[in-house]
């Protein structure tokens, strides 16, 4: 197996954040004789509503190829996420 992945994380504000996210990984499955790669994309905009309330937006973006064609696949989410804190 190889993986690599890179990151970069900002603040913009008390407020406002990004997060980007580059990921990649090689597996090889040699019992099988078939290898995968993925590579995934992930993108994030978060903004701190109140105190207590943290919304999220994100995409994620990932494209699997394998040596079996039944396995390969792409893949998009879009999401929203609301986290609430006492």
């Amino acid at each position: 197996e190889t993986s690599a992945a890179v990151g970069w994380n900002h603040d913009w504000s008390e407020s406002w954040s990004t997060k980007l996210s580059l990921e990649y990984m090689d597996n090889e499955y040699n019992v099988l004789n078939r290898t995968d790669t993925s590579r995934i994309a992930t993108a994030e905009l978060s903004h701190q509503m109140l105190r207590w309330l943290k919304l999220t937006a994100f995409a994620q973006l990932e494209d699997r190829n394998s040596s079996v064609a039944a396995i390969e696949y792409d893949r998009t989410i879009f999401g929203l996420t609301a986290a609430f804190t006492l």
